[in-house]
C-alpha cells in the first residue's frame, strides 16, 4: 500500500521521533550496562569466582596509585 503524504508529518515531527528513538535506545544501553556492572559480579560470586582475581591487578597497580588517582580526578 503506498504511503499517503500526511501534512502533519513535518520535518520537526520526524526529528522528534528520531530523538525519542535515540533516547530510548540510550536508556536501554545504560540499563544493560548497569545490570552488567552490578549483576555480573554477583552472578560470578554465586559460582565461586568472585573478586579474588583482582589481587594480582592490585599488586601491579599499587605503586602507581597516586598517579591513577590523579588521572581519575582529572577526568572529573
Amino acid at each position: 500500500m503506498p504511503m499517503i503524504a500526511d501534512p502533519q508529518n513535518t520535518g520537526a515531527q520526524l526529528l522528534r521521533d528520531t530523538g525519542v528513538t535515540l533516547l530510548t535506545l540510550g536508556g536501554l544501553a545504560v540499563a544493560f550496562g548497569t545490570a552488567s556492572c552490578y549483576g555480573l559480579p554477583l552472578l560470578r560470586a554465586s559460582f565461586g569466582s568472585g573478586s579474588a582475581w583482582r589481587t594480582g591487578i592490585t599488586l601491579l597497580a599499587a605503586p602507581k596509585g597516586p598517579l591513577l588517582v590523579d588521572a581519575a580526578a582529572s577526568c572529573w
